[in-house]
């Protein structure tokens, strides 16, 4: 007697074919967003590979995904740079990830009163009017989100002075000469400058960029 139970296709090859494209795309994009990042900042390739790969990229319905822990500090006498990946950024969602109108509003009145820089720089990134746009039709769906933080020491006859400077890096694959002016236009908006004199604990900040930026296309 036939069976009238359907036969039910072996899944395993398929899926075994969809995960090892998956992790082939994975690897091409991370390459290409380290290839990117070169021409920002002197970082360890590999280290920042694993971070990404084990935190792992943003899929179709996450605007961002947070890398875990990561840091790397450069060294050159009184100079100090700390550089981390913070975020990945998926750019086919940074249309509907820009604020707007009277979000924009209420996200500049909330992030006022924010301590925490990557929140703001995050924020300051989803309020302008431009860059989220060029991200979007970026060849490569990714984009990194980092921190980067310089200490410097400026050596006086009696006294030192302790300066820091935090700023946000947007590392989009794909850029031109004009684009990549205009990320780094915005970067160097966002930049926060602190100042500790000899003898004191704390630093104090100094220059505070705008809670939203805006370039114009």
């Amino acid at each position: 007697m036939r069976s009238n139970t359907p036969k039910t296709r072996n899944e395993e090859p398929f899926r075994y074919v969809r995960a090892s494209m998956d992790r082939i795309r994975m690897a091409k994009a991370v390459d290409a967003l380290l290839d990117a990042l070169e021409g920002i900042v002197q970082a360890d390739r590999e280290p920042l590979r694993t971070v990404i790969e084990e935190s792992g990229l943003p899929d179709g319905s996450q605007r961002i995904r947070y890398m875990h822990y990561n840091r790397q500090v450069l060294q050159e006498n009184d100079r100090t740079v700390s550089f981390s990946v913070v975020a990945v950024i998926h750019n086919r969602t940074m249309g509907k990830f820009r604020l707007r109108g009277v979000f924009r509003k209420l996200s500049r009145r909330v992030f006022t009163f924010s301590r925490n820089r990557m929140d703001v720089f995050i924020n300051n990134l989803r309020c302008d009017d431009t860059l989220p746009l060029r991200m979007e039709a970026s060849p490569v769906p990714y984009s990194l989100f980092c921190m980067v933080q310089v200490d410097e020491i400026h050596r006086g006859r009696f006294f030192r002075r302790y300066y820091r400077r935090i700023r946000p890096a947007v590392v989009v694959c794909g850029l031109s000469d004009a684009e990549r002016r205009m990320v780094e236009a915005f970067e160097q908006a966002n930049e926060v400058l602190q100042v500790k004199r000899f003898g004191l604990p704390l630093y104090k900040t100094v220059d505070v960029p705008h809670v939203c930026t805006f370039h114009s296309g």
